[in-house]
């Protein structure tokens, strides 16, 4: 039995942004790196110093879809939603344009072992790129695209999940293996927000809806619900937007953001006789 919580260290630190929008944050805490992107603008931080390692601006023409470290490769892979693939050196601040997904892009993903890019077109198709940037396939298409596309890995780099949802509140997930073919996929989801994960080991697909009665649903690997747990009453004006487990899969992570100030608040859940009990509550304002 997992006893309460207890935060053992906060670090608070500001970054200098000319432009706040389109922010995607990313941590590695291997390499003891936070990497924050803006629009624009990318900004590497030595979390352990709060000391930025490299500022520098973003070569796109079109909207920031995500930012993702290579370690391997010693760079950073920047994707445009036009379709842009372009890889940053880490070091000299060098970038380069490896590849293009053709209609426009609107997710991308590097796996655990950091060998694979999955990469979801405006068109629904499922591009896989190896980090030599040679297609590995390009056969698979997940159900009809909607507004917005999530993609999760499973820690072993075994398969991933696909998000998928629009602006009236319904959505799907669907469930890959590491070569793009679909092997379970859910019902329509009312209320879903868009933001799922899937467990370290694969067992659980974590989803957030959102509504009169928000709730995190869970589901098995073939895309069933199995059951599901309320977001706190206290909590319900709030919007789910985003989902992580720890590493062992023993805690489940839900942020949920107030759409009149932009802040956030982080819950921690543990689940233990096939209860789940929110063992922490940490918020952040923009103070």
């Amino acid at each position: 039995k997992m006893r309460n919580l207890c935060l053992s260290q906060i670090v608070h630190f500001s970054l200098d942004v000319l432009d706040k929008s389109s922010r995607v944050l990313w941590v590695d805490s291997e390499r003891d790196r936070l990497y924050a992107t803006y629009q624009d603008q990318i900004i590497v931080v030595q979390i352990s110093a709060c000391r930025v390692l490299m500022s520098t601006f973003l070569p796109l023409s079109s909207e920031l879809i995500c930012a993702l470290p290579i370690a391997e490769l010693g760079s950073i892979l920047i994707a445009g939603s036009g379709g842009s693939l372009i890889t940053m050196n880490e070091s000299s601040g060098e970038w380069e344009e490896v590849g293009e997904i053709e209609g426009g892009l609107l997710a991308t993903s590097l796996s655990p072992d950091g060998d694979l890019v999955v990469c979801v077109s405006s068109a629904g198709e499922i591009v896989i790129l190896s980090t030599e940037w040679d297609v590995v396939s390009n056969s698979n298409k997940c159900s009809p695209v909607l507004k917005q596309v999530s993609l999760s890995w499973r820690a072993d780099g075994q398969g991933f999940v696909i998000s998928r949802h629009s602006a009236d509140g319904k959505g799907r997930v669907s469930i890959h293996d590491r070569s793009g073919l679909r092997v379970g996929e859910s019902d329509v989801l009312e209320g879903f927000c868009g933001c799922s994960c899937i467990s370290p080991d694969g067992g659980i697909i974590a989803c957030a809806t959102r509504g009169k009665d928000p709730k995190v649903l869970l589901l098995e690997p073939n895309g069933l619900q199995h059951t599901s747990f309320p977001v706190p009453p206290s909590r319900a004006h709030l919007h789910p937007s985003a989902l992580s487990w720890n590493s062992d899969g023993r805690l489940l992570t839900l942020e949920l953001l107030d759409p009149a100030t932009g802040s956030a608040t982080v819950q921690l859940f543990y689940r233990g006789n096939y209860h789940w009990y929110l063992k922490y509550e940490l918020h952040a304002g923009l103070s």
